[in-house]
């Protein structure tokens, strides 16, 4: 809960805490959050919400404003997300989108271990 995420229910859209929009409603808060690095840099974060048991949805927002087309590009709206039975079955599937449709060398790691490690 720390890293922020909410997700807001109503027309699926993800915002940081506090820019929830009358009348939407919160389907939850992101139980962990990734990142995508490409070329040394984070290019995506990828928060994870729980949907129900046994449903996890990972999103997959471009970190720059400038690089949002590398996501629209693929899909009318302006995010896209994978299902997974597990968190890492959501995340993995990012992980094969990306490398399938952006770059092959992307790494992605567990944001709170990304921390630890510089």
């Amino acid at each position: 809960q720390s890293s922020g995420w909410l997700i807001a229910a109503a027309d699926f859209i993800v915002r940081p805490i506090g820019f929830m929009k009358e009348g939407e409603q919160a389907m939850g808060w992101a139980v962990k959050v990734y990142d995508a690095i490409h070329s040394g840099e984070t290019k995506i974060k990828i928060p994870v919400f729980e949907v129900h048991p046994r449903c996890y949805s990972a999103v997959m927002l471009p970190v720059a404003r400038s690089d949002e087309y590398l996501i629209t590009r693929f899909q009318e709206h302006k995010l896209r997300h994978e299902l997974g039975e597990t968190i890492e079955d959501a995340v993995e599937m990012c992980k094969k989108w990306i490398r399938i449709n952006l770059w092959q060398d992307v790494h992605v790691i567990e944001e709170s271990k990304l921390k630890t490690q510089t």
